[in-house]
């Protein structure tokens, strides 16, 4: 969290300074109440694509590794039980894995109607089984 480095290099061109700066983007807390795991994967989503956006990232390999760096310990570890660890994933698919395992999470409301006034049958109106909601 809250870290800064600056190193230089030599790559054939001279001396250049490379500036990583990471600061106010906290973990990513994955085992927290499971009830709002969905909407703050998502706004912990939306701040790391801004700082990325910010800092001008465009190599897909160096957002990859920014998102498992910036996120944490445990976030790196649900995304490697998802994805192989010695697979090269391109980024958008990272973030997909990532949004599928914490968005399926997301609890769907139903509906449940009474029948007949004179019964005690209820019928539970579910998500079609084709979504893969938890309720």
């Amino acid at each position: 969290m809250g870290e800064s480095s600056v190193s230089s290099t030599n790559a054939g061109w001279g001396s250049v300074k490379l500036v990583l700066e990471i600061r106010g983007l906290h973990f990513f807390y994955p085992k927290g109440e499971p009830n709002s795991l969905s909407v703050r994967w998502k706004r912990w989503k939306r701040a790391f694509n801004l700082y990325v956006a910010s800092k001008g990232v465009t190599n897909e390999k160096q957002k990859v590794a920014l998102l498992l760096h910036s996120g944490g310990m445990e976030l790196q570890e649900v995304f490697y039980t998802l994805v192989p660890e010695d697979r090269e994933t391109p980024f958008k698919d990272c973030l997909a894995a990532l949004d599928n395992y914490f968005t399926r999470k997301a609890n769907v409301p139903f509906n449940v109607q009474q029948l007949d006034s004179e019964s005690n049958h209820r019928s539970v109106c579910l998500p079609s089984a084709s979504e893969s909601y938890i309720v």
